[in-house]
C-alpha cells in the first residue's frame, strides 16, 4: 500500500482513499459519493472530516440491514483510510 500510495503522491494527489483489504463494491460507491457530497455542501470541513461523517452515516444506517449483514459491522466500513494533508 505505501509504495502504491506514494505514486499518486509523485504524480501529484494531494489525498488518496485506500483500502487495508477488499472491500464492498456497495459500501465503497457510497461511501465515496456520500463524502464528496459533506464535502461539497459544507466547504468549513476538512476530508477527513466529510469522511468521518459519510462512515458515521454508513455505519448507522440500518434501512441496507438483514438478518445476517449489517453496515455497522466493522467489514463494512473499518477498509477504508484517508491518507494525505485532509485540507479542502
Amino acid at each position: 500500500l505505501s509504495g502504491l500510495a506514494r505514486a499518486f503522491f509523485y504524480a501529484g494527489a494531494r489525498n488518496l482513499l485506500a483500502s487495508h483489504w477488499p472491500v464492498r463494491d456497495d459500501v465503497a460507491a457510497r461511501m465515496t459519493v456520500r463524502a464528496i457530497e459533506i464535502a461539497r455542501d459544507n466547504p468549513a470541513l476538512s476530508r477527513a472530516e466529510a469522511f468521518a461523517q459519510a462512515m458515521r452515516e454508513i455505519r448507522i444506517d440500518a434501512s441496507q440491514d438483514s438478518d445476517s449483514d449489517t453496515l455497522a459491522h466493522p467489514n463494512a466500513w473499518a477498509p477504508f483510510t484517508l491518507i494525505g494533508d485532509g485540507t479542502r
